[in-house]
């Protein structure tokens, strides 16, 4: 289903290539190896800009102190970029998702084709929410993914014209979409801080929407994978949820979605196999897997109206790489059935808000699709 108008500009071609900002004057804003963090957009100006901003977490994995085969001496040897701060000068958005969220074609890209972008280079190893400072028990790494976000809002505040956006949107893949989970609200209450009247939405691509109910026997992944590596962390979960249900259940969107306040939109694989535990090797586990995972889309489809869905049954890890204009899933929230969506579209619903944009594929058979990506 195709509902969008294409605008009638764009971005020039040049825009797609952005300047190197600086945390350092945010002490706490480290990476894992305690060099400064760092983001990347273009100077904004007020006076000519379209104040629609794009803030995407870059993904990358994570890594637990002391862990045996997930611990960080590998992961952040030879200075790994996934570790340190990124020093190149300039980031160039063609080589990051160019055919679809990033793209400048109105067409190709719907949704955020006229947007300015705030890329955050990934380098904390913690889901962006750690709050842990380099200690013998770290192995003398740090963890401060959340005082990194909070340094970059602050920035934006401080050197853009940010309060006086239309739309601002957080949006990441794999780690970057756990760590919207984490920081969605985080960021909609400091800009309303400012500015009550600024839309603020996430869309979280490849997080936290997890099938806590199908694990392995003796293997519990609200606890093993969630906040097993929190704690490490010192993590800090979103605030609302810690206050009304408690620390330990807000690790995964799955249980904190009732206490986001701001409106969200959920991508994932229905069979996702990267960053998941307690998962048995058989076709009928997989198959739980996969309808646990369409239950739970309705049931958040039902609770709340706002947040958007498009859960594909296909396995991959990442929707804006693997089905943004190729895979069209089945509507729930739509009043003619069989009709179907393509995530392009999605996207450009979701931000309009207009339904329809809550999309659950069928899991009794792969998506028509998925042979494409093998």
């Amino acid at each position: 289903m195709k509902l969008y108008l294409i605008a009638l500009f764009s971005l020039a071609k040049g825009d797609n290539l952005l300047d190197l900002v600086s945390l350092q004057a945010h002490p706490q804003a480290q990476c894992n190896d305690g060099t400064p963090a760092v983001y990347y957009r273009r100077p904004l100006n007020s006076e000519t800009d379209v104040k629609k901003l794009l803030i995407y977490l870059k993904g990358g994995g994570m890594c637990v102190p002391l862990s045996p085969g997930g611990g960080c001496v590998e992961r952040c040897k030879d200075n790994d970029p996934l570790c340190t701060a990124a020093t190149d000068p300039h980031l160039d958005l063609e080589d990051h998702y160019s055919d679809s969220i990033f793209s400048l074609d109105p067409e190709e890209n719907p949704a955020f084709h006229d947007y300015n972008i705030a890329y955050v280079p990934y380098c904390s190893s913690d889901w962006y929410t750690g709050t842990r400072n380099a200690s013998v028990l770290t192995e003398g790494f740090v963890f401060h993914g959340k005082y990194i976000v909070m340094a970059i809002i602050e920035d934006l505040l401080q050197n853009t014209w940010i309060t006086e956006a239309e739309e601002v949107v957080l949006t990441g893949v794999s780690a970057g979409g756990l760590g919207v989970d984490a920081n969605c609200d985080l960021l909609a209450d400091n800009l309303h801080s400012f500015n009550p009247d600024i839309k603020v939405k996430c869309i979280s691509d490849s997080g936290s929407l997890y099938p806590l109910n199908t694990h392995s026997t003796g293997c519990l992944p609200q606890y093993s994978m969630f906040m097993g590596t929190y704690i490490v962390w010192e993590s800090v979960l979103d605030e609302s949820c810690v206050q009304e249900i408690g620390w330990s259940n807000c690790g995964s969107i799955t249980k904190s979605y009732p206490h986001v306040n701001t409106p969200m939109l959920l991508l994932h694989s229905a069979t996702d196999t990267v960053i998941r535990f307690c998962t048995e090797d058989s076709p009928e586990f997989w198959q739980q897997w996969r309808d646990e995972m369409a239950g739970l889309g309705r049931q958040i489809a039902g609770a709340r109206p706002d947040i958007g869905l498009y859960i594909v049954n296909c396995p991959f890890h990442g929707a804006y790489s693997h089905s943004y204009a190729n895979m069209e899933v089945p509507l729930i929230d739509s009043d003619i059935q069989e009709d179907k969506i393509l995530l392009r579209d999605i996207l450009y619903n979701f931000i309009h808000e207009q339904h329809p944009y809550q999309a659950i594929d069928d899991m009794s058979a792969q998506n028509i699709n998925c042979s494409d990506l093998f």
